[in-house]
């Protein structure tokens, strides 16, 4: 048969409306008449086939090879596509783990000349301790511990976020949260100006370090501020975190009020050591979990909440 007498054929069943299977059936003979060598000429036809019917391109190894081919081209496609996808994990998965690596690499080296003890000397013998009721307390929390935390605050993980922590110290929260979540923003606020400049300090650390790395980017807000936490505007915070072990009924009372009136529906809040109570906010997961601390063996209470 040649081809304009196959075309003349084809064309007059153009006038009809048959089935997918009646035309993948007609294409299967049509390439059986016309041989290996006119595949490519068949080829363009079928594409005009499966765009007339509505057919996947697929057909065109129906059409070609036959039904059981098909369904074996479709079994291998799918597993291509799944192995594809393992793949794409495992390298995800691995480049989040690097990723965390590295970033703890950073925080342990900017952090290095502010251990625990040397935070609480600077608390301690700050010229503005006796401002609120020697309510001081210089608290750390275990890197790994906080960022899985702040990951379950986030479960998209979609970034565009803001981070706001209330009483910062030496600014060591706010370093984990930058290094290692997609926020928007990052910021840190410190009424002792002794631990506010060893913050600072270990932030420009900080930055030098992620800006060096391969694996770290820092594409947020990284902010470090110095004044009384009550004065900060807290409307734009998504997460906020306030570690609370030493302050007094009053001031949680403040810290309660001011939470109640600037943050926003859905904003979740981590308290430690303190709950809040408030009926404008509702338990967030589990409610309250155990933390170790960065400084030693103990564990505290941490309070989740959201905003109602």
């Amino acid at each position: 048969m040649c081809v304009c007498e196959w075309r003349r054929r084809w064309e007059s069943s153009r006038r009809g409306t048959p089935s997918s299977g009646d035309s993948i059936r007609r294409m299967q003979l049509l390439g059986v008449t016309l041989g290996v060598g006119a595949h490519r000429i068949l080829f363009g036809v079928c594409l005009q086939f499966t765009r007339h019917f509505s057919l996947p391109p697929m057909a065109y190894a129906c059409a070609t090879r036959g039904p059981a081919r098909l369904t074996s081209v479709r079994k291998t496609s799918a597993a291509g596509r799944n192995g594809a996808r393992q793949r794409v994990v495992a390298s995800s998965s691995s480049t989040a783990t690097a990723t965390l690596v590295e970033a703890k690499r950073i925080y342990e080296a900017a952090f290095a000349s502010l251990p625990h003890s040397r935070c609480m000397q600077l608390a301690q013998g700050s010229s503005k301790r006796n401002e609120q009721n020697d309510e001081w307390f210089y608290g750390e929390l275990d890197f790994s511990t906080f960022a899985a935390l702040l990951s379950n605050l986030s479960p998209g993980g979609t970034g565009g976020e803001s981070f706001v922590d209330l009483g910062s110290g030496a600014g060591k929260a706010v370093a984990v949260a930058a290094l290692t979540q997609a926020y928007k923003s990052c910021i840190g606020v410190e009424l002792l100006p002794e631990l506010h400049a060893e913050a600072t300090a270990a932030q420009e650390k900080v930055l030098a370090l992620a800006t060096e790395s391969h694996h770290v980017n820092l594409p947020c807000t990284y902010e470090l501020r110095e004044g009384n936490m009550f004065a900060h505007d807290c409307r734009n915070a998504d997460i906020l975190y306030c570690h609370a072990t030493c302050l007094g009924r009053e001031t949680m009372q403040l810290l309660g009020w001011q939470l109640e009136e600037q943050l926003k529906p859905g904003a979740r809040v981590v308290i430690m050591s303190k709950s809040l109570n408030s009926s404008l906010f509702e338990p967030y997961g589990p409610g309250v979990i155990s933390m170790p601390q960065g400084h030693s063996e103990a564990t505290l209470d941490c309070y989740l909440y959201v905003k109602l």
